[in-house]
């Protein structure tokens, strides 16, 4: 189970990304930027989940 600091990691992804794609339309160089950041978030979260699956053993 995801802990709350790993589900607000999540959300602020989720709400980057959301964030990047109406900058995107709108044909703003800060969109991309912003999915960079969600896509970040995403591999960070991944290694944490990563990192605590390894310490579990």
């Amino acid at each position: 189970m995801l802990k709350r600091i790993e589900w607000l990691i999540v959300l602020l992804a989720a709400v980057t990304l959301l964030g990047g794609n109406v900058f995107l339309l709108r044909g703003s160089w800060g969109g991309w930027v912003m999915v960079a950041g969600s896509v970040l978030l995403v591999v960070m979260l991944a290694l944490v989940i990563r990192q605590r699956r390894r310490g579990s053993r």
